[in-house]
């Protein structure tokens, strides 16, 4: 629970106390006020049996109809994704490993949602606009009758099926369904943010996505990364994959990923010791891409090219620079602050470059743009 949230509750929970008429029901608010602020304060060391009795409760719910629905045959995996929109139960349809159905069981990210709008409106208008068909299992309409319940969850199933082969074709959850829409593009001169492609995928153990039977899928993943992110270097698509999958960074996973991208016939070009990847439909960078929160790259993952044409959009904007300040300029451009002496080495490389171009003077190291 964030600082907001504790905030919140604490305000409400005092305005209650000023309202109430009784002193022994304000000495029992006070109280439990305390304790709550003694919560915020200490967190979760603090908390007592009987609240994580009731948050496993709540887990053993979702857990509970996870079982009772693979009783049943069915396929199905939990907490799928990796935003805070995540699914709590996805039914997998087995003919193309993708997800035909899924369950919110008022879970992790439904307590987390902070207003009845966040839980009701916006997080299923996100989950629908990531192509999934989204049934809601209230715990007490599931206490009260499971295998009623049951029955609408198979009836839903159904009717899915026969709205695919009959109208269209089945729409998965794709592997590699966006999670946020896209940034609004910029002039190429002025630069547009990173792009990252965000998946929604099934959890995987490290075991799981080691095997041959989930080879196309990580084809899949791999390609999208390249399509969406290239040029990209190589450190940064293992972390891209990883992350996708939620798997650690080990030897084992990175030579899984290693043995399925040489398959793929993609060229490697190294640049300064690191190798980069592009995906065969650009001749060159004509632009640079500036820093999202959700990633961070280093100078040695920034390709030559895009670093050319940041150093080239400061000259142009301030028409001169000094060596240093151009290369701190540059640094703040793509997000970071300091480099190391490899990465020292490269930035020089880029200017060497760019002092070849005809509208770029260097003289006495001042850097100076001329149309």
């Amino acid at each position: 629970m964030d600082g907001r949230r504790v905030a919140d509750i604490v305000r409400k929970a005092a305005k209650k106390i000023l309202e109430e008429p009784g002193t022994q029901k304000v000495s029992i608010s006070l109280k439990n006020l305390k304790e709550f602020l003694e919560y915020a304060r200490r967190g979760r060391s603090l908390l007592t049996l009987d609240t994580l009795k009731r948050e496993e409760k709540e887990e053993a719910f979702l857990y509970s109809v996870k079982r009772a629905l693979e009783e049943k045959g069915l396929q199905v995996d939990a907490l799928v994704g990796s935003s805070k929109y995540r699914v709590d139960l996805g039914i997998v349809d087995e003919t193309d490993n993708s997800y035909i159905l899924g369950l919110q069981c008022f879970g992790e990210s439904y307590q987390d949602a902070e207003t009845v709008r966040d839980r009701d409106v916006l997080q299923e208008s996100v989950l629908k606009g990531l192509g999934w068909h989204i049934h809601k299992v209230h715990p007490l309409d599931w206490t009260e009758n499971r295998e009623k319940e049951i029955e609408k969850i198979f009836t839903i199933l159904n009717g899915q099926k026969n709205h695919f082969s009959e109208k269209e074709p089945p729409r998965p959850i794709r592997s590699f369904e966006p999670v946020s829409t896209t940034a609004p593009t910029l002039s190429q001169e002025e630069g547009t943010p990173y792009q990252e492609a965000f998946f929604t995928l099934k959890t995987y153990s490290s075991e799981e996505f080691r095997m041959p039977k989930n080879t196309r899928q990580l084809k899949d993943v791999i390609l999208r990364i390249i399509e969406i992110e290239a040029p990209i270097s190589l450190p940064i698509l293992y972390r891209q994959v990883l992350k996708a999958f939620s798997v650690r960074y080990t030897e084992k996973n990175v030579e899984t990923i290693d043995a399925v991208l040489s398959s793929l016939g993609f060229d490697l070009q190294e640049e300064n010791g690191v190798l980069f990847l592009y995906s065969g439909t650009e001749d060159s960078l004509k632009t640079f891409r500036t820093p999202i929160k959700t990633l961070k790259r280093e100078v040695r993952d920034l390709p030559e090219g895009e670093l050319l044409q940041g150093a080239r959009f400061l000259l142009k904007t301030q028409i001169s620079l000094p060596e240093e300040a151009l290369k701190e300029e540059l640094l703040k451009t793509f997000g970071l602050k300091k480099y190391s002496d490899d990465e020292a080495a490269k930035l020089l490389d880029v200017l060497h470059q760019l002092s070849k171009e005809p509208q770029i003077h260097v003289t006495d190291g001042i850097y100076v743009y001329k149309e």
